[in-house]
């Protein structure tokens, strides 16, 4: 069963790296077609065609990598995250469970300012003291 949990999360993981790698590739893709397109447009038709092209490609590009940043920010973490930590947790025992989500936690505050960090911190010990969580 051990073995199964742990090719199990390998597996999630992996599963979200090629996700955000096959997003990486169509920005690739995308600026690469685009950048294409302007130089055929300005050997095709001259530098004032190709100009506009150029333009057009910049615009292009930064339309496709807004959309991936929103959905690297909004909804593919959230997903992933979801789904990722749900099923470790289905996986899990209970003592398991509580330990990858006091990892988590901690995981979560890196980024964050040190204050917050030490408050967030007392305020969970409080919370896991008083509730005996």
């Amino acid at each position: 069963v051990k073995a199964a949990k742990e090719v199990t999360k390998a597996t999630l993981s992996g599963a979200v790296v090629i996700l955000g790698e096959l997003h990486d590739a169509a920005v690739v893709l995308v600026s690469q077609v685009a950048d294409s397109s302007a130089d055929l447009t300005r050997y095709k038709y001259g530098d004032e065609a190709g100009d506009a092209a150029d333009n057009v490609a910049e615009v292009t590009k930064g339309g496709v990598q807004t959309g991936l940043n929103v959905l690297t920010l909004g909804v593919k973490p959230l997903i992933a995250t979801v789904a990722a930590h749900g099923t470790v947790d289905v996986m899990s025992t209970e003592e398991e469970k509580i330990e990858n989500r006091k990892a988590r936690r901690l995981q979560d505050l890196q980024n964050a300012d040190s204050a917050v960090q030490m408050a967030t911190t007392i305020a969970i010990n409080n919370v896991q003291q008083t509730y005996n969580v």
